[in-house]
């Protein structure tokens, strides 16, 4: 039987049956995850699925979105470091991709970017970035005794410092409590536009069984905040903060030692630290960890390459904009960050 193609239009339950049992499905693979980009900051999701005599063999979730300096890019998928065509099926993986290339052009996309480890013929992959990932043992404790010595003494320095790590009972509490003013002061401090609080109250919404916080505190103030997501073997850390007059204290390394602690607890094999420039500060500070990094091809069909690299956040515009982003007050970049960051190919 011949493979075709289609905008899956069935149970969302079938699509994420397929998710959950194919090698290189991620998180961000499953059905909700562009419901909730889509209600959160707008944008258009199309679910490509492969089938053969009435058998899914592969899919390609895309999303439309308009973005600065671009307009219409179609992505598979937003808000995700890894999330391209999944399929084993050579014959499935042309046809998705054949689909995917004449769906941009039917919605007058300017681009079309497949985010995946590994390149699709008739694309252009940019390089620039890495996720980085370690495996992990049964035990914590082996876990610990495997550290550099560098490692283990940071984070003693922080339980030394006063500092104590604690894992959230109340989400959707702790978000408004603790982790999203974290989270905003960080990035406001890097110079980038945040996430709406809004949707990391619809993450633990739509994934309650997958979200955990952690909070690092001295005393009664938060000084750390990481959300992690637990999806099959994997546990991933997309969005990890600490304020940086507390630095000297080391809190993010006691921060990602609880976050390991609770990977282990939960049955992970594998603790994600997400995606890293290479050689960036980053890079190294997960590298340090034992982490190892995975090439991400970023492939793209149409349209011109991405400035500097790859990343449209190096450009010149936006290192503009960001030395001025650093100086704005919280209030007024917790207002106005969501908003620009709804516009941005990420």
């Amino acid at each position: 039987m011949s493979v075709e193609v289609d905008e899956f239009a069935g149970d969302p339950a079938r699509w994420n049956d397929f998710v959950s049992g194919a090698p290189g499905a991620r998180f961000s693979h499953q059905y909700e995850w562009m419901q909730l980009v889509r209600d959160v900051y707008g944008g258009e999701p199309h679910y490509l699925a492969a089938h053969r005599d009435d058998e899914i063999v592969g899919v390609m979730p895309v999303m439309l979105r308009s973005v600065f300096g671009e307009g219409k890019v179609l992505i598979s998928v937003p808000l995700a470091d890894e999330c391209g065509l999944i399929t084993d099926d050579d014959e499935a993986e042309q046809a998705l991709l054949k689909r995917a290339r004449s769906l941009a052009q039917e919605l007058k996309s300017n681009r079309l970017e497949l985010r995946q480890r590994r390149p699709l013929p008739g694309t252009e992959s940019e390089i620039s970035r890495v996720n980085m990932e370690m495996d992990l043992p049964d035990d914590a404790d082996v876990l610990w005794e495997d550290f550099k010595g560098k490692v283990r003494n940071q984070v003693r320095k922080a339980k030394k410092s006063g500092l104590t790590a604690h894992v959230a009972d109340d989400v959707h509490a702790t978000v408004a409590d603790a982790f999203y003013p974290v989270y905003c002061e960080n990035t406001r401090d890097l110079g980038s536009p945040m996430h709406s609080e809004r949707f990391f109250h619809e993450v633990v919404d739509r994934f309650p069984n997958a979200s955990a916080i952690v909070v690092v505190r001295e005393g009664d103030t938060t000084v750390g905040s990481a959300y992690g997501l637990r999806w099959r073997d994997r546990f991933a850390v997309p969005w990890a903060s600490s304020l940086r007059r507390y630095f000297k204290m080391c809190p993010n390394n006691l921060l990602y030692w609880e976050l390991m602690r609770l990977a282990i607890e939960s049955g992970c094999a594998v603790f994600d630290f997400g995606r890293s420039p290479k050689d960036s500060g980053t890079y190294r500070f997960k590298e340090q960890w034992g982490a190892e990094p995975i090439q991400l091809h970023y492939c793209h069909c149409g349209g011109s390459s991405l400035p500097d690299g790859g990343d449209s956040r190096e450009g010149t515009a936006y290192r503009l904009f960001s030395s001025i982003w650093q100086r704005t007050p919280l209030p007024i970049a917790r207002a106005l960050g969501p908003k620009i960051f709804a516009r941005l190919p990420i």
